[in-house]
């Protein structure tokens, strides 16, 4: 396998699951389970159809339901051929979780060596923003947990050439309602038996190399960190806006205006009011509940808007949803 830098974390707690199927700690804080989903990105495979062909897909920001704790929304972007697709989606984590074999890592003296590992199902709804298209599934995770966080489970990685997590399997129905198998996963795909011939890693059959796997075959036989770099970056070099997710929304508010703060504060200048059903952009981010503002998808950031006062493009009126789609081209 790739060498890769793994942190090993000190000590460990357990998992409990309190009143009303709420996933809790010993101390009863909510335990949040985003950063099982958001680990070794560069590292996320999958394909969509019979024929294999890549899918490339990025999770931008993840942001947990405080009143639904098994509940998140979902952010990002999906690529197959030449179309990069911005989504915007929900993930629901069923209620039980599984208890699998305890973890022993190949480093010597690792404090995580026994810790209790976890699997879990979630839900996954995307709806492609613009585009007619969605992705339904359902993934498998396992992680641990230490010092009341949670973690991507990353045990033995290096010891293990089957390793493989956040399995996805479902599918993506196109605007003709025409549905495709999509599957993905971090460093092996399920359901790729005849894609994938590779013994320590992931490596495509030859006859599928032309459905868009060229430049990982490339970085894989090259071995070189900069060949990996080119592979990652790959990804999502299409377009020049690509770099940065821009979603289209209007504003959630009874007042029928929300004020656009110059920084990232309530007690912020005032730079602009947006009204209701006028249409906008934002850049979701990971910690911090406060979004930039852009008026159109090629403009500056003109300010900052809270999360809570945002409506994205599910709840759009059904004739704002047609003028952002005819506004944004797409398709495969």
């Amino acid at each position: 396998m790739r060498k890769r830098i793994i942190l090993f974390l000190l000590m460990s707690s357990t998992l409990v699951c309190c009143g009303s199927n709420i996933h809790k700690d010993n101390n009863l804080n909510v335990l949040d389970y985003s950063s099982v989903w958001t680990c070794y990105q560069n590292d996320v495979l999958g394909y969509v159809g019979e024929n294999y062909q890549r899918f490339y897909f990025f999770i931008d920001s993840i942001k947990a339901n405080s009143k639904d704790t098994l509940q998140y929304k979902v952010w990002g972007r999906y690529r197959i051929k030449d179309a990069i697709n911005y989504y915007v989606g929900s993930i629901r984590i069923a209620e039980g979780f599984a208890k699998l074999p305890e973890k022993y890592s190949i480093v010597e003296d690792n404090p995580l060596s026994g810790i209790q590992v976890y699997s879990m199902v979630s839900e996954w709804n995307l709806n492609a923003i613009g585009v007619k298209e969605s992705i339904k599934g359902k993934m498998t995770s396992t992680f641990y947990i230490h010092q009341g966080k949670v973690f991507f489970d990353d045990l033995d990685i290096e010891c293990s050439d089957s390793y493989r997590n956040n399995q996805f399997i479902g599918t993506l129905q196109s605007a003709s309602g025409k549905e495709k198998k999509c599957r993905w996963g971090t460093f092996r795909i399920p359901d790729s038996e005849e894609l994938d011939i590779g013994a320590a890693d992931f490596f495509p059959d030859d006859k599928y190399i032309k459905n868009g796997w060229q430049s990982y075959c490339n970085a894989y036989l090259e071995g070189t960190q900069k060949g990996w770099e080119i592979e990652n970056q790959s990804h999502w070099t299409l377009r020049p806006d690509t770099l940065q997710l821009k979603t289209p929304a209007i504003i959630n508010d009874p007042d029928g205006y929300v004020n656009i703060r110059e920084k990232s504060n309530v007690k912020s200048k005032v730079v602009r009011q947006i009204k209701e059903n006028e249409l906008f952009y934002f850049t979701p981010l990971f910690k911090t509940e406060w979004y930039p503002v852009y008026l159109d998808e090629n403009e500056p950031c003109i300010g900052y808007i809270h999360q809570s006062r945002i409506k994205t493009f599910e709840d759009f009126p059904k004739w704002l949803q047609e003028k952002v789609r005819k506004k944004r081209d797409g398709g495969y």
